[in-house]
């Protein structure tokens, strides 16, 4: 009898048991499911945000380049470099300013760091090639993946964190019959902007 009652009890009890663990495994994948697609809407969204902010980062640093370009047509190196001072000491997170030859050699320039080496950070004729261009040379480089690599072997280089920055190259609109000369800004990135807009 105590047999017949434990199988009938069995009975009962598994199928209830197999849809208890069918149901829990249900939920727990639907939960996943509904927070996966919730942070990876949220990420694309503040990637896309950081994306936006950068490129209205460049936009501005351009227009500033723009501005002083403008402004150095036709000065002496004296006057330029007074020039290359201010826009390194009055705009937020500027790195250098330089202007340079059409061949790329170095003419002036300051920077915010007066141990650096500017020869290093010198356009490519590459760059100067674009920059003859409407709009010239406007470009973000560096970040996290560049500076992991170069810690190592640069003591100077950039924190990994706040590795972005952005490099602007404008030709410089001499009056006629003066070289051409091309201006360069180099302005870091905020560090909350770099890793919002660090995969680009």
């Amino acid at each position: 009898m105590s047999r017949l009652v434990l199988l009938f009890a069995g009975i009962g009890i598994l199928p209830g048991l197999v849809i208890f663990l069918v149901s829990v495994q249900f939920v727990s994948h639907s939960i996943d499911s509904w927070f996966n697609v919730k942070i990876e809407a949220a990420l694309e969204s503040g990637l896309n945000l950081g994306h936006a902010a950068l490129d209205q980062a460049q936009s501005e640093l351009s227009a500033t380049a723009s501005i002083a370009a403008a402004s150095l047509a036709g000065q002496s190196d004296n006057g330029a470099r007074a020039i290359m001072g201010r826009l390194v000491s009055e705009q937020q997170g500027m790195q250098s300013a330089m202007i340079v030859g059409r061949d790329g050699r170095l003419i002036v320039g300051a920077a915010e760091d007066r141990h650096a080496n500017l020869l290093a950070e010198l356009p490519t004729p590459a760059m100067l090639l674009q920059a003859v261009m409407p709009g010239g040379y406007a470009r973000a480089e560096g970040g996290i993946e560049r500076d992991f690599k170069e810690t190592t072997a640069n003591p100077t280089a950039l924190d990994a964190a706040t590795g972005l920055r952005l490099r602007v190259v404008q030709a410089i609109p001499e009056p006629p019959g003066v070289e051409p000369r091309f201006l360069q800004l180099l302005q870091e990135v905020p560090v909350n902007l770099a890793t919002n807009a660090e995969v680009i």
